[in-house]
């Protein structure tokens, strides 16, 4: 145990440089995501006063809330997926 004594802590090489600038970046892209999920409840509103036609004209040139949504999960689990693949790699855990 002692030989270990002047090597780096491992649990400070998980923590990254750019944690503040990350952080940043996901409050921004939840707070996207609450509003796209407002509109979404709106969407859904909607959806049940109208029939099947008046909301396929309603659609037209609007942005779908759900696949938006859809999408930016999928681009955070990515995004949490590769950087933990990151870390592992560089800790040649493999």
């Amino acid at each position: 145990m002692l030989q270990y004594g002047d090597k780096i802590q491992e649990t400070d090489t998980f923590l990254q440089a750019d944690h503040q600038e990350r952080k940043e970046e996901y409050s921004k892209t939840l707070e996207s995501m609450i509003h796209i999920m407002e509109q979404y409840n709106k969407f859904i509103e909607v959806e049940s006063e109208k029939d099947e036609k008046e909301m396929s004209i309603y659609q037209v040139g609007k942005l779908n809330p759900k696949n938006e949504l859809m999408r930016n999960i999928e681009e955070m689990t990515q995004d949490c997926i590769a950087e933990n693949l990151n870390l592992l790699i560089k800790h040649q855990t493999f």
